[in-house]
């Protein structure tokens, strides 16, 4: 049996336990066997169709950004670990206020282009210097004198494979929440979804040619010519492979999304394809 949109049968969820109590609540969301345990189930069953929508609308993105003269660096990574992205997102949010990055019109999590340009450029600016983050990223670059802004930008990264399913249960224990005291404290579980380790995404990265080309010009005329030198940044084909290698830091070492220092959010890149 095909299901509704699984965040319409969410929302159905909560409004028809409305009057549970918290804990009542989350046993019909939770419960293995369950109301809503069964719609996930089912929305496992046919995630082929939700990933074959993803790659269609990520084609679609690319074609269009390609006719803009933009340069696309069209990015395949595979989760290693859970991964938890926008923790404040509606879907799964109530009833422990943990949510999971949805799309409601696609009807599949995804990976928020703000976390994924977020990580990267802290990445480059950890170990490059805000100098090369605010070239890419916007900001003011005083050996320019400019206030630029960015170069480059994120596309969503959405699911487009997997053979193990996409969404499974997890559950954290906060013991000092409300104490500090350990023999006063009163362990509370926490229960939310996460994408699972197995899990194939893709996303594309948007490198604007024209700005590229006003930033080089200006550089030349202003006799800034060190900075492409210290930078590496005087080609379209040195831009991508500076993405290349911070793409692949901040998914493998770095991690992206919520609780990272947790062991979240760890990646394996699997391909990273520069169209020039």
């Amino acid at each position: 049996m095909i299901i509704k949109n699984l965040f319409d049968e969410y929302l159905s969820v909560i409004i028809k336990n409305r009057n549970l109590s918290k804990e009542d609540f989350k046993e019909v969301l939770f419960k293995d066997g369950g109301q809503f345990h069964w719609k996930i189930e089912q929305y496992q069953n046919q995630i082929n169709i939700i990933m074959n929508k993803n790659k269609e609308y990520l084609d679609i993105l690319k074609k269009y950004y390609k006719s803009l003269n933009k340069i696309i660096l069209d990015v395949i990574a595979e989760t290693k670990t859970r991964v938890l992205c926008d923790t404040s997102s509606p879907f799964m949010w109530l009833p422990d206020e943990v949510g999971l990055a949805w799309d409601p019109i696609l009807d599949t999590p995804f990976i928020p282009s703000s976390e994924i340009k977020g990580a990267v450029s802290a990445v480059i600016e950890f170990e490059k210097g805000k100098i090369l983050r605010d070239f890419l990223f916007g900001g003011e670059v005083a050996e320019l004198e400019i206030h630029t802004k960015s170069l480059v930008d994120f596309t969503n990264a959405y699911p487009i494979g997997s053979s193990k399913g996409l969404l499974e249960k997890e559950v954290m224990t906060p013991i000092y929440a409300k104490v500090a005291k350990e023999d006063e404290a009163s362990p509370t579980p926490v229960k939310f979804y996460v994408i699972k380790p197995g899990v194939k995404v893709r996303f594309l990265a948007v490198i604007d040619k024209i700005r590229f080309n006003e930033l080089m010009e200006k550089m030349m005329k202003e006799d800034k010519k060190k900075l492409l030198g210290t930078y590496n940044i005087s080609s379209i084909d040195n831009i991508c492979n500076i993405l290349r290698e911070y793409i692949k830091k901040a998914f493998e070492i770095w991690g992206i999304g919520t609780k990272t220092s947790s062991g979240y959010g760890e990646f394996r890149i699997i391909d990273m394809e520069c169209d020039i």
